[in-house]
């Protein structure tokens, strides 16, 4: 019996000495703290709003170093703030960025100013590379950590502040992006600047833009369910809408060739069985073209 008791007991040691390597080996993660109050690790506000320009900002409150471990060079850290895309240039080093999106005029170009605020800077710190964008298929275990030539540049990464992407089209409004890179890293000098704010402005210039939109809407109403999708997608949205939301729910069109009606039907029963008022109509009663099927759905 007490042959026994010494057994199980020096099984529990070595069961708990193997638990203690395990989480020893396991990613930790430092807190930099640069605000006194907040309730988010990051944020970016509407600051003015006007058909001539957008001004934005963007604060960093907190951001974590996550600690890694990599075959080639030991102990690094990932920089990450909350649910903060990474840019995920491979090779690079893995910070975060910041975002958002703003209803643009219908036509025209816009250019960028940028404004940026107080920065603190962090040495000595190794922050690894980033293994770039994987798809779905790709195990990331499977892919080692390569430092590409950045690091052999006495220089910021990624330099720039701010940078506007390509305007688009989102059915009733023109939209852009602004990308903000608040995190900026020397991987010579291993340091690391964090800008606590950054303002931009987005200016609204008379040349010629791309995407420029032609609305062809004759109804001055939008629906409850894309009222919503503007409000969360638009950082202007409150101010610069031009449609008024209809409370009611709108139906739901299904257009299919004759051969799928019955494949179909399944789908649009559980619609309106759930609530959602929906209608299967044949591309040929829909006219048959496109250019009919286009005029028979600006007319329901």
């Amino acid at each position: 019996m007490k042959k026994n008791l010494i057994k199980k007991l020096s099984f529990s040691w070595i069961f708990i000495s193997m638990l203690l390597i395990t989480f020893s080996g396991m990613s930790q993660s430092q807190s930099l703290v640069l605000a006194d109050a907040f309730t988010e690790s990051h944020s970016v506000s509407l600051v003015t709003d006007n058909p001539s320009s957008i001004e934005l900002r963007f604060n960093v409150n907190q951001l974590d170093l996550k600690q890694i471990q990599t075959e080639n060079f030991g102990s690094m850290s990932i920089a990450i703030s909350g649910d903060a895309p990474q840019i995920m240039e491979k090779g690079s080093p893995d910070l975060f960025f910041l975002n958002g999106s703003v209803i643009i005029p219908d036509f025209g170009s816009t250019e960028l100013m940028v404004e940026p605020g107080e920065y603190v800077e962090y040495n000595d710190i190794d922050i690894a590379p980033s293994k770039g964008l994987l798809t779905r298929d790709v195990n990331p275990m499977d892919i080692p950590y390569e430092k590409g030539e950045l690091y052999e540049k006495n220089a910021f990464f990624p330099g720039e502040l701010a940078s506007l992407r390509e305007p688009y089209i989102l059915r009733d409004y023109r939209g852009q992006t602004v990308e903000v890179y608040p995190i900026q890293y020397n991987p010579v000098t291993k340091t690391l600047r964090v800008y606590r704010d950054i303002t931009v402005t987005i200016v609204a210039k008379q040349t010629k833009g791309i995407n420029e939109f032609i609305d062809e809407r004759t109804k001055s109403e939008v629906l409850a369910e894309f009222h919503n999708i503007y409000n969360r997608n638009f950082l202007n949205y409150a101010s610069s809408a031009k449609y008024t939301p209809i409370d009611e729910e709108g139906f739901m069109l299904v257009v299919a060739h004759a051969d799928y009606m019955e494949a179909v039907k399944p789908l649009v029963n559980w619609k309106n069985q759930k609530g959602q008022p929906t209608r299967l109509v044949s591309y040929t009663e829909a006219g048959g073209t496109p250019t009919a099927l286009k005029a028979y759905i600006t007319d329901q």
